[in-house]
């Protein structure tokens, strides 16, 4: 069981987002179930481990943009 598995550290749930392109700085938050981290990076993907973060059933993101620049054109959330 997935749950069962994160919980015992077996498993790791990764949230990646690949931006649109690399250069400019894009700054801002992911926050998942009301857990907020943040990401400032001039890459063209970041990478986040959210194991700790996900309960049983449903979950929710939410990307908040700190930067004008921020265009997503991948959002992944995969499990390890």
């Amino acid at each position: 069981r997935l749950a069962e598995a994160l919980a015992a550290r077996q498993a790791h749930a990764v949230l990646s987002l690949r931006f649109a392109d690399r250069g400019p700085i894009k700054r801002g938050t992911v926050t998942v179930n009301g857990n907020t981290v943040s990401f400032n990076t001039a890459e063209l993907y970041w990478v986040a481990d959210v194991s700790g973060f996900l309960v049983p059933g449903s979950n929710a993101i939410k990307i908040s943009p700190l930067s004008s620049n921020l265009e997503i054109a991948e959002l992944r959330l995969e499990l390890r």
